[in-house]
C-alpha cells in the first residue's frame, strides 16, 4: 500500500490538482483515531479476562465504536474539521418525521 503511495500522490496532483500536505491534512484525522481506537480497544481486550467470546465481542465493538467518535469528536475541535455540523445535522434529519 505505501509503496504506491508516492506514484498515488503524484497522480492526483496532475490529474485533479490536489497535493501531498492536502492529502496528509485530510487523513490525518480518521487515521490519529483509528490509532487511538485501535489502543483502546487493544488495552480493553487485555484487561477483560474469563469472558465467553461472544460477550467478549460485543464489547469490544462498543469500546471501538465509542473510542472512535470520541477521539474523531475530540480531533475535530483542533483540525476544525467540521463534523460536528455533519453530526447534528444527521441526528436533526433522523429526529423529524415526514
Amino acid at each position: 500500500m505505501f509503496v504506491a503511495l508516492p506514484v498515488d500522490l503524484f497522480l492526483m496532483r496532475r490529474l485533479i490538482g490536489v497535493g501531498p500536505r492536502r492529502v496528509t491534512r485530510e487523513l490525518a484525522v480518521p487515521f490519529t483515531a483509528s490509532a487511538g481506537m485501535a489502543v483502546t480497544t487493544l488495552f480493553v481486550r487485555e484487561s477483560v479476562v474469563g469472558v465467553p467470546a461472544l460477550a467478549e465481542l460485543v464489547l469490544l465493538v462498543a469500546v471501538g465504536v465509542l473510542s472512535y467518535l470520541v477521539f474523531l469528536l475530540g480531533l475535530d475541535r483542533q483540525f476544525s474539521w467540521g463534523l460536528r455540523g455533519n453530526l447534528r445535522a444527521v441526528t436533526g434529519a433522523f429526529g423529524r418525521s415526514g
